[in-house]
């Protein structure tokens, strides 16, 4: 009877948490953020086993502009599921937006060159799963595009016109085997 009782529970709450994943899913598809990030908070802890939780609360940190926050989830996700390949993608991109972030800021050219270069890595991660992924090209695009944007508004532009021209012909690449593979803007 002990047996079944614990059956009973577990089988609860996984099915608790697969409503609060859903939950958090539609408050994130509508930018509900910090909803969704109670939502899949809960569901996680029902749930510690499921990647998708700490993937889902990555992309609500990234729709926070949370970016730290946003790779702690994402690195959780990737520990629980190394070839989870929207985790890889969803890392690439807050790569991308820390990597944007920084190149924004007074000095930060050096590490937005770095966070850049980590979100790539990540996407190419991708590429050798499933090679072709049309959102992992069209996030390398937007990569190689923001390396030549920070290329040619750093000091030295003028002697780095051959890199950036460089960036700029792998992110026509890039933007050319995503659309050509069907990928969706975003």
């Amino acid at each position: 009877f002990a047996a079944a009782a614990v059956a009973v529970v577990l089988d609860t709450g996984v099915f608790i948490s697969q409503i609060l994943y859903h939950r958090g899913s539609a408050q994130l598809h509508w930018q509900r953020f910090d909803a969704a990030e109670r939502s899949l908070r809960w569901g996680e802890r029902l749930a510690p086993w499921n990647a998708q939780f700490a993937r889902e609360r990555g992309a609500a940190s990234l729709g926070m502009q949370r970016w730290a926050e946003a790779e702690t989830h994402l690195e959780r996700s990737l520990q629980k599921n190394p070839n989870y390949l929207m985790t890889l993608v969803t890392m690439g991109r807050a790569k991308l937006s820390a990597g944007i972030a920084l190149a924004a800021s007074a000095g930060g050219a050096g590490a937005a060159q770095d966070k850049l270069a980590e979100g790539g890595a990540y996407l190419q991660r991708a590429l050798a799963l499933c090679p072709g992924f049309a959102l992992a090209e069209e996030c390398l695009g937007r990569i190689a595009a923001a390396r030549a944007l920070a290329l040619s508004q750093g000091p030295g532009a003028a002697g780095a016109a051959r890199q950036i021209e460089d960036c700029w012909r792998e992110a026509e690449m890039r933007f050319t085997t995503s659309l050509q593979s069907g990928a969706k803007a975003s």
